[in-house]
């Protein structure tokens, strides 16, 4: 599965942060988050939200939701050649304010 680089920095500050409040529990889950998202959207990629449920507004950006573990994963898929696989778009813990939103 691909990432955008952003999606790849969201996940990279997350990661840093738990490392450096020593929760390697959170890291963990973190992990397993990721994998949870990324095995369902192989799955059953059109199978996402349109939005995550507390930000219908985000149904404008044509991107699909999953929530996976305390996490919300945005995706596109299909992107670049037919039959390509789905990309990674955001990763947002589900207890914090999405950028941009109110």
């Amino acid at each position: 599965m691909r990432f955008t680089a952003k999606a790849q920095t969201q996940l990279r500050s997350l990661l840093t942060h738990y490392y450096g409040l020593d929760r390697i529990e959170a890291v963990v889950n973190l992990n397993a988050a990721i994998d949870q998202a990324i095995d369902e959207i192989t799955k059953t990629p059109r199978a996402g939200l349109r939005s995550p449920r507390p930000y219908p507004e985000l149904s404008a950006l044509g991107h699909l939701w999953v929530k996976a573990g305390s996490y919300w994963v945005s995706y596109r898929h299909g992107v670049g050649k037919p039959g390509s696989t789905a990309l990674i778009t955001g990763v947002y813990y589900d207890r914090s304010n999405i950028p941009g939103l109110a």
